[in-house]
């Protein structure tokens, strides 16, 4: 049997003139190409023609529900007593940097059971009105410290023991050695165990505070405030530890499941909460988290250029609120933004946390627990919020045993407590004095 003869090479300009890979190979690679392009473009033109219907119809049908639940919202709250808290005239009462420089503020930490440790914030009550009452505060995500709720500790009052902390993740606290460890439920026992530990640990110089029994292994709290994020955090503390929630008062919230109904005034948009969950994850998951910094970083110089003055002279002038001005000073909005935004921005670690928190709160659900709350409840929504829209607060006041009051604020939006506070400390100054009092 005779061998073949071994193929002879090509000659060196044949090959010098070749590209790599060969021509067919290049042909492939420029129809993947093309087809990659043509399946964009189909897909691009099946949503135009799908959606653009959809989208004329929508929009017209959303400003009409907008509308109507607007003024249906309206008439509910101008039908029921309305109460308002009074501007502080009194000379003691102390602004939020007075408050500060006084050094009633202490800050500690603790660590939880699965070794996290949190850092807590404790306002002792004063030694001459200590009356045994205990407020604790489930702040709104990414929130730190008391200057939010400033106005809401000085309607409480000396007597009153506060207490908050940073959640896990956030600025002092510790992060978790696994993300399946920073959910709601985590949080509420959070919030539990740092009550505890804040009772426990006493004022600055360790002594008992004033007004609670020496053994504070079974004191809980008579108020539960939360905002936004706290909302939640509230309700699953209340479901975790009914026996030690005396009476909610929450705001501007929503019961779980917080990006299916995010930005959705009116009715359900299909496929949004998803949309905005995947782009969550995809920040998350690519890390161009220096895009969302920018754009935080961005609202954050709007808010503090000087040209924005006259929008917030004007603001003062004609919705402004005097108690604020009053107790944080005639630039408490800009004050608040460029502390919140900026603490956000100021690490990549902050910035996931943040981020994380909206995953946490869409995987959340109270729904089918709601029946269980029994104790007294402020439920507080601002008509014009759209992160946290007002029909969940609604749904919420239907689904508690509890007596419940549901006030809905058609001058305000998710920030009721800044911008209209004196309804909000009215109604809060209403509900503790003449609904929880008669429960606890």
């Amino acid at each position: 049997r005779q061998r073949a003869p071994p193929l002879s090479p090509l000659p060196a300009s044949v090959c010098a003139a070749r590209p790599a890979g060969g021509v067919m190979a290049e042909r492939l690679v420029t129809g993947d190409q093309a087809a990659r392009v043509l399946w964009y473009l189909q897909t691009l033109l099946l949503l135009l023609c799908v959606g653009l219907p959809l989208l004329l119809v929508f929009v017209p049908v959303s400003v009409l529900l907008l509308i109507g639940g607007s003024i249906l919202f309206t008439a509910y709250d101008f039908s029921r007593t309305r109460y308002k808290a009074s501007v502080p005239a009194d000379a003691v009462t102390q602004t939020w940097e007075q408050f500060q420089a006084s050094g009633r503020i202490i800050e500690r930490e603790t660590t939880t059971k699965d070794g996290i440790k949190l850092r807590y914030f404790l306002v002792p009550p004063d030694p001459e009105q200590a009356n045994g009452k205990v407020a604790l505060i489930c702040q709104p995500l990414g929130n730190t410290g008391f200057m939010h709720w400033y106005s809401t500790i000085s309607l409480l009052g000396p007597g009153w023991t506060v207490v908050s902390w940073d959640y896990r993740g956030f600025y002092s606290s510790e992060d978790t050695r696994r993300l399946r460890n920073v959910s709601v439920r985590n949080h509420a026992e959070d919030g539990m165990e740092v009550l505890k530990a804040a009772l426990r640990d006493g004022d600055r110089s360790g002594g008992p505070l004033l007004g609670l029994p020496s053994d504070t292994s079974d004191c809980g709290a008579d108020v539960v405030f939360g905002h936004s994020m706290g909302v939640q955090v509230a309700l699953e503390f209340c479901l975790l530890y009914p026996d030690l929630c005396g009476a909610l008062v929450l705001v501007n919230g929503t019961t779980g499941q917080a990006l299916q109904t995010g930005l959705q005034m009116t009715v359900k948009i299909p496929f949004l909460g998803d949309f905005i969950g995947f782009g969550i994850s995809w920040v998350l998951r690519d890390r161009p988290l220096h895009y969302v910094s920018s754009c935080l970083q961005g609202l954050r110089s709007l808010a503090l250029k000087p040209k924005s003055d006259a929008m917030y002279r004007l603001h003062r002038a004609t919705v402004g609120s005097r108690t604020l001005e009053k107790m944080l000073g005639p630039l408490y909005l800009q004050n608040y933004f460029d502390t919140y935004l900026g603490l956000l921005c100021s690490t990549p670690r902050n910035l996931q946390s943040f981020l994380r928190g909206f995953q946490e709160l869409d995987a959340h659900a109270t729904d089918h627990l709601l029946w269980q709350i029994n104790c007294p409840m402020l439920a507080l929504a601002g008509m014009w919020d759209f992160l946290t829209p007002a029909h969940n607060m609604v749904k919420l006041a239907a689904s508690v045993r509890g007596e419940t009051r549901l006030v809905i604020d058609p001058f305000s939006g998710h920030f009721t407590l800044l911008e209209n506070p004196e309804r909000a400390l009215g109604e809060i100054e209403h509900f503790i004095g003449h609904i929880a009092s008669r429960y606890r």
